[in-house]
Formats: C-alpha cells, sequence, structure tokens
C-alpha cells in the first residue's frame, strides 16, 4: 500500500494587523572570569562575568540594544548576582567567650 498525500493551497489571504512592538526575552551572559574555589561549589555556575566585587565599590557595564522601538515603552531588565560574606573570627575570643559563660 502505497503513501497517500493531498495537496493544499497555502496561498495567503485575507490580512491582520501588524503589531508596533512584540514581548522578547533574551537570555545573555559573558562569562570572563572563572570562580575555581567557589564556597559549596558543587553543581554551580563557575562562571562569571568579571572578578569580586567588594563594597562599597560599584562596577559599572553597558549593553547594546539592537531593534529598540522609535516610541516610549517599558522594559525590564534583571541581574542575577552571586554573593558571600566573610567575617574573620578569632578563636582566642570565642574560647575566652566560652570560659567565661563556663563560670
Amino acid at each position: 500500500m502505497g503513501v497517500v498525500s493531498c495537496a493544499v493551497d497555502g496561498t495567503l489571504s485575507g490580512g491582520a494587523d501588524i503589531p508596533d512592538y512584540f514581548p522578547a526575552t533574551l537570555h545573555a551572559e559573558e562569562d570572563s572570569y572563572y570562580w575555581q574555589t567557589i564556597p559549596n561549589g558543587v553543581g554551580e555556575d563557575h562562571w562569571f562575568r568579571d572578578d569580586k566585587l567588594t563594597a562599597p565599590n560599584s562596577r559599572d557595564f553597558s549593553l547594546v540594544l539592537n531593534h529598540v522601538s522609535a516610541t516610549a515603552g517599558t522594559a525590564t531588565v534583571r541581574v542575577r548576582l552571586k554573593g558571600r560574606t566573610k567575617v574573620q573570627t578569632n578563636p582566642a575570643i570565642i574560647q575566652r567567650s566560652i570560659s567565661t559563660a563556663q563560670r
């Protein structure tokens, strides 16, 4: 038994409004710094845009937006940061506190 097929006319008909804009999602990242010793790093992304940023410093990043609408609109830009806190501890002070509490 052979394959059965039929022809369908695909000519465009009618009309539709062309939208002024449409929503789009873009995920982009630039991975130029590899953090080899990332804490709890098993299964984590080790690649980052740049080396660490220590408070209260700041850093500017630029991006290029192509095909931007000429009319006013709104956009949402999300940035994901990975952070950690490194607290210096002094074991002698901790031991002294424990000894004082036990008296």
